[in-house]
């Protein structure tokens, strides 16, 4: 029931963006305190108001959520974000999400929620779609992510990595960044790894 909720939850939170989305305002304070689009072209973490904040600590769902806002460039069709699994060296698709991006609606945002067995949830206010379940009963004593916590430009046809997850059964743990994405080999040795990217599209598919 509460990862029902969770999921009700991170809807919403969806929903009041895309309503902030369609609100102009002219005073700065205002804007700043209350829009959740991105004015410039590019993608970002979701701004969450206190409110929307709040709800997600009481529920004890913040640390397992990832809202992701993005505003599409002007040659961009479609968004792709994809779920990986580093399998034997090579990243694995294990989900995806994909919609077009229309001329009217460049702006969004997407939720990536954690789930059991290592899924993950993606969702916008229209869609949503888990990842493949991993099969792995191992208990890890180590787990660290690393997610986008600044604005990042859009380059039209190159995967941009918004979130890395790892579950690794040596303690020492090491630091990620999500430039280690490229190269596969940076997490050699590592137990169990996921992560997730946006594709900015010039087509459709």
């Amino acid at each position: 029931m509460k990862k029902i909720i969770a999921v009700m939850l991170c809807v919403c939170v969806l929903a009041f963006a895309g309503c902030s989305n369609t609100e102009k305002t002219t005073d700065n304070d205002t804007a700043a305190q209350g829009a959740k689009y991105l004015e410039k072209e590019g993608i970002a973490p979701y701004d969450l108001s206190d409110g929307e904040e709040y709800i997600l600590n009481v529920m004890n769902i913040k640390k397992d959520a990832l809202l992701v806002s993005y505003n599409a460039t002007e040659n961009s069709k479609m968004l792709m974000v994809r779920v990986y699994n580093l399998n034997d060296g090579q990243w694995d698709e294990t989900g995806n999400l994909a919609f077009v991006i229309a001329d009217d609606n460049k702006q969004g945002t997407i939720s990536i929620m954690e789930k059991d067995n290592y899924v993950l949830e993606l969702s916008t206010i229209s869609a949503s779609t888990k990842s493949e379940m991993i099969d792995d009963d191992n208990e890890y004593v180590q787990s660290q992510k690393v997610v986008i916590n600044d604005f990042q430009n859009i380059e039209l046809n190159k995967e941009i990595p918004v979130a890395i997850y790892i579950n690794d059964s040596d303690t020492a743990g090491v630091p990620i960044e999500l430039s280690e994405f490229s190269d596969p080999a940076n997490f050699e040795g590592i137990d169990l790894v996921r992560a997730v990217t946006f594709e900015f599209m010039d087509e459709t598919l």
